[in-house]
């Protein structure tokens, strides 16, 4: 019964370290120790779910909202420091249009927020996670527009698994199945 429970926990665990994160100086060392804890939470509650036979739409919507916070409070903490192109900016406003109209058609289609963790959702958020180690190292536009780009297409497969497809699957891995 316990073993059932770890998994949202660990989601909730990213979403009261999310809220920690405000209120720590960017990329400082206990920023970026309570940002890597909550990026291993991440990685861990869905694979201890699948594990423990516990997977659930409850837990898998947790995680996407858990997520959705981790990126924003993530982007409202570091997007400040670095020097961000026009470019990118549209990509990134094109992206979040993208993903309310799939959110849009998924609750009006199967009556649910429909985040999906496509295997483009989850490269989208690796290379997400790794935006603060890639500024400690140097920031370099090309790295940026790459995760725009892998973004882009992460957001536009969801968007079509949306309108494609009659029954909601949350776990669904890509367009193809």
């Amino acid at each position: 019964m316990i073993k059932s429970r770890i998994p949202d926990l660990l989601t909730i665990s990213r979403i009261i370290l999310s809220v920690i994160l405000i209120f720590i100086k960017p990329l400082s060392l206990l920023f970026v120790v309570i940002y890597l804890s909550a990026g291993l939470s991440d990685m861990l509650d869905g694979f201890l779910a699948r594990r423990f036979k516990c997977t659930s739409q409850r837990g898998a919507l947790l995680d996407s909202i858990a997520d959705v916070m981790f990126f924003a409070v993530t982007a409202y903490k570091i997007f400040p420091l670095i020097h961000i192109n026009s470019i990118i900016v549209c990509f990134v406003l094109v992206i979040l249009v993208i993903k309310i109209i799939s959110l849009i058609v998924a609750y009006i289609k199967f009556h649910k927020l429909g985040f999906i963790h496509t295997y483009m959702n989850k490269l989208t958020g690796f290379l997400t996670f790794c935006i603060p180690v890639i500024i400690i190292i140097s920031v370099k536009s090309s790295i940026l527009l790459l995760l725009c780009i892998v973004a882009l297409l992460a957001a536009t497969e969801e968007l079509y698994i949306n309108i494609k497809f009659n029954e909601y699957k949350s776990d669904r891995k890509s367009y193809r199945y």
